[in-house]
């Protein structure tokens, strides 16, 4: 029984050094807010098609699954979400605070799972594939005719 139990634990953009912002957010949901645990802020997205959220790890990481729960991706009418892999990082002209560029593997991306489409309200968005390792990372979210919105 136990061989069948999975603990999904590494916040990857919760990590020390990561960068993380998103495309579009709505104003007063920041991207920050999907990463610092409180169950009490959110981020909110636009209808802007599609929605991309960035994660600039401090180095390498071996990643094998995606999960996003707390969200409100089916009512909002989200068709698609998927995690992808970026090939290198090229500065894209945004700046964080401290002055620094913010690299987003605008060299290409890969998709590295196929689109999840989400059930409901309260089921968590889940993909496994296979261990990838790299830096550069972004969640697709598609199909919205509502701002999506996640914490």
């Amino acid at each position: 029984m136990w061989d069948k139990i999975k603990l999904f634990y590494k916040n990857i953009p919760a990590m020390d050094g990561s960068l993380f912002y998103t495309s579009e957010e709505a104003s007063g949901y920041p991207a920050a807010n999907l990463v610092d645990w409180s169950e009490t802020t959110l981020w909110r997205g636009t209808t802007e098609k599609p929605l991309y959220i960035y994660c600039e790890a401090p180095q390498d990481v071996t990643i094998n699954y995606l999960i996003i729960y707390g969200h409100n991706f089916k009512s909002a009418g989200v068709t698609s979400v998927v995690l992808q892999k970026g090939q290198r990082a090229t500065g894209d002209g945004t700046f964080t605070g401290d002055g620094s560029v913010i690299g987003n593997g605008t060299g290409g991306y890969t998709d590295l799972h196929t689109p999840v489409t989400p059930q409901d309200d309260s089921t968590p968005v889940l993909a496994e594939f296979n261990a990838t390792s790299g830096k550069y990372f972004r969640l697709k979210i598609d199909g919205h005719s509502q701002p999506p919105q996640a914490d």
